[in-house]
């Protein structure tokens, strides 16, 4: 049962009490009192039979009556009442009720060995029962024909103080004005319980559940009027800022963002945070196209302009997803699935921009729920597999390491990318398992090479989640040391977000690494957050340029340009080169001539599976091919990954 629930029922259960309470002061008839009441209550709580007794030496003198006087219990009520002459319950086992009465709270779906007798005397013998003992009161027992009707622990402390309160009516000690009180305290509490239940408690802002009810609204309005915009945000970067500079100043990054949003928009839409780092704006009354481009664009140029928390300008960005009702969708949650739809290809196509959602997308998102879905399998059905790719020395021409890669073939998706399944994969946590599968694999193959060529190392590619806590370290020497490997033999790869990402976790990780001996290598290197201070801060003895600027080295002076400046920068820091995506002779010989050490690529061989490593090994000849004469024809190159 939730709060908001167990609080409206509480109030509306002393709601009936006070409006009893008004009947019980004006009637000494306790028999008749204790029905009214135990009548309301049993309706209101969903039990058929009960027995109420209540110790004689707490009724007033000729409130108890006669009957009973003598006895230290008295059965006040049952129902429904016994049939015939019979005693039925007016003559329980009084040391066992007195026993009950000294106990705490007490619900139970079995006899309890202090009670068996009485639960036999009413002849119910199927379903649950509850005995409730308040003060030194007496014992209200409670039976429902539904199996396990077990109050829980609010409800119980619920009951108790409605019985309290009716003992003390029934003494005399009733106040109207304490009931009133407690009443009006209650009506508060779940006001403010309401307000919870529907704001966020960080910023401030309406949350989902305020969010889908604008939206049914909308819904129920139908078209014209009740058009609106739906503006799915998600902030670029925060997760990097969180991580690194602590949760305090997320949250207050995360007011800000609140306030600047409410500032974009009417007064009259709805501006509310789903979780995390998500917002959701709904546009009341606004279809068309150019005004929602106009909001969409104050909003990520709100949400760019630098933050000052602490001290300190933080830079983040967001991205926008955006449906129209009713033409997207006509129910909530299919817009708000839309919406995120949209959001996915915002994120995609860089962050910092909106995109509208279109059919096609909503295609996009079946596919990679699909792949998302077949992937929590892949490793267990065997369908990962890894291959290697050789990394060729460009003074010699000679292998001196290989690359795996993860490729992934599934029975009816068929060749999946590795473009698509990794962000799936790194979005839903198992990265950790494909990086660590990845890992064993790799290092088993390394040990192998070695035995050919003890020059070789191997360089795997590992995702932030796994250098997150204590156990990987652990585990790359456990595997060196099964395979009687040096430490140096093993190269992992890191993106520039890892670096850039600054995680505490991650970099200690990092550091216990390097301490090993094992090299790291920047991979993807200027396609990201490039700089000097990380190359500086950071234990990575390789860069690897990208193969977009590898590419089009020789028709684009602006790759060329760069391509050198990353050569010349890793020569004075003392870090090896090693160029991707190489596929022409040209290619090579222009990274030769800037001094680029190392590369890889479809001009010396394509990623090889496993089992076809030590036989290409066997038979490769070192040399580095010449490019062709002018005017003669190349074979189309093919990419890597």
């Amino acid at each position: 049962m939730s709060e908001a629930r167990t609080l409206h029922e509480l109030v509306a259960d002393m709601a009936v009490l006070y409006e009893l309470a008004l009947e019980i002061g004006q009637t000494l008839d306790v028999a008749a009192n204790c029905q009214r009441f135990l009548g309301r209550l049993m309706a209101r709580k969903n039990f058929d039979a009960c027995t109420l007794w209540v110790r004689t030496s707490r009724l007033r003198e000729g409130r108890s009556g006669r009957r009973g006087a003598h006895e230290p219990y008295v059965c006040l009520y049952t129902f429904p009442a016994p049939a015939g002459d019979g005693p039925g319950p007016l003559a329980p086992d009084h040391d066992l009720v007195k026993a009950l009465a000294t106990r705490p709270l007490l619900s139970v779906a079995e006899p309890d060995p202090l009670y068996r007798r009485l639960r036999a005397e009413d002849g119910h013998l199927q379903g649950s029962y509850l005995l409730v003992a308040f003060a030194d009161w007496g014992v209200l027992k409670l039976h429902s024909s539904v199996r396990e009707r077990v109050l829980d622990r609010i409800e119980l402390a619920q009951l108790d103080k409605l019985m309290a309160r009716f003992a003390r009516s029934l003494e005399g000690g009733f106040s109207y004005a304490a009931l009133r009180e407690e009443i009006g305290s209650r009506r508060q509490t779940e006001a403010q319980l309401f307000f919870l239940a529907h704001h966020d408690p960080l910023t401030g802002l309406p949350n989902r559940t305020t969010a889908m009810e604008r939206l049914d609204r909308i819904q129920r309005h139908g078209d014209g009027p009740g058009a609106a915009a739906i503006l799915y945000i998600d902030l670029d970067r925060f997760k990097n800022i969180n991580d690194s500079l602590g949760h305090l100043v997320g949250d207050r990054l995360l007011t800000e963002v609140a306030r600047r949003l409410r500032g974009c928009v009417r007064s009259t839409d709805l501006v509310s945070r789903l979780g995390g780092d998500e917002f959701l704006v709904v546009l009341d009354g606004v279809r068309e196209t150019a005004a929602i481009e106009r909001i969409a664009g104050q909003i990520i140029e709100a949400c760019r302009r630098p933050f000052l928390i602490d001290g300190r300008e933080l830079y983040i960005g967001c991205s926008i997803g955006i449906t129209v009702f009713p033409d997207d969708a006509g129910d909530g949650q299919r817009l708000i699935s839309h919406a995120d739809s949209a959001l996915y290809q915002a994120k995609r196509a860089g962050g910092n921009c909106h995109r509208f959602f279109t059919p096609e997308l909503d295609a996009d998102v079946s596919h990679r729920l699909r792949v998302e879905s077949a992937l929590h399998g892949a490793l267990t059905r065997h369908q990962m597999r890894l291959v290697y790719q050789p990394i060729v020395d460009l003074a010699d021409g000679r292998v001196r390491g290989f690359e795996s890669l993860l490729r992934w073939q599934h029975p009816k998706l068929g060749t999946v990318s590795p473009e698509v399944f990794i962000p799936i994969a790194e979005e839903n946590g198992l990265i950790k398992a494909l990086g660590e599968w990845c890992l064993v694999e790799s290092v088993a193959m390394l040990a192998e090479l070695r035995r050919r060529d003890p020059r070789l190392f191997v360089a795997v590619n590992v995702s932030e989640r796994q250098l997150q806590g204590d156990t990987f370290p652990a585990l790359v020497d456990r595997l060196l040391e099964e395979g009687a490997l040096p430490a140096e033999a093993l190269h992992l790869e890191l993106t520039e977000r890892v670096l850039i990402g600054e995680h505490p976790e991650t970099l200690r990780t990092i550091q216990r690494l390097a301490a090993m001996g094992i090299d790291f290598s920047i991979d993807d290197f200027g396609t990201g957050y490039s700089a000097l201070s990380y190359l500086r801060r950071f234990p990575c003895g390789t860069i690897k340029i990208d193969r977009a600027f590898v590419k089009d080295i020789e028709q684009d002076a602006q790759d060329a340009a760069l391509v050198e400046a990353i050569v010349r920068m890793g020569q004075s820091l003392s870090r090896r080169i090693i160029a991707e995506g190489v596929e022409t002779p040209e290619q090579l010989d222009h990274l030769r001539a800037v001094g680029c050490d190392m590369a890889q690529g479809y001009l010396f061989s394509a990623p090889l599976e496993a089992d076809a490593l030590l036989p290409w090994l066997e038979t490769y000849t070192p040399r580095l091919p010449q490019a062709r004469p002018a005017g003669t024809q190349q074979a189309a190159g093919r990419p890597v990954r």
